[in-house]
């Protein structure tokens, strides 16, 4: 059984939390950490060595696969090969649709 529901793209997503991140900083309620330029530098380490594709591999899908990832990843305005480089995504269940989780 397919459920039909709203799922917001990754950008429109992104720009709420953004808003959410930018009215908490604005009103206080969000301060700078105190070592800054330390914990970004460690932040900067950690998101170069998570998001580095170093790697290739090949696989076969059944086409009713790739047609799903196709089609979740046009929603998602993104290219297939992203939608499946993330690091929790799930091919399609026996209910029918792949998901991110």
């Amino acid at each position: 059984m397919r459920h039909d529901r709203s799922v917001p793209t990754i950008k429109e997503a992104g720009e709420d939390h953004e808003q959410d991140y930018d009215n908490r900083f604005g009103s206080g309620k969000l301060k700078r950490a105190k070592n800054i330029k330390r914990k970004m530098k460690e932040h900067k380490a950690i998101a170069e060595s998570s998001f580095k594709k170093d790697a290739r591999i090949n696989i076969r899908l059944s086409s009713r696969d790739l047609r799903s990832l196709q089609a979740r990843a046009l929603k998602e305005g993104i290219p297939y090969q992203t939608l499946v480089s993330r690091p929790k995504w799930r091919p399609p269940s026996s209910a029918g649709e792949a998901s991110i989780v």
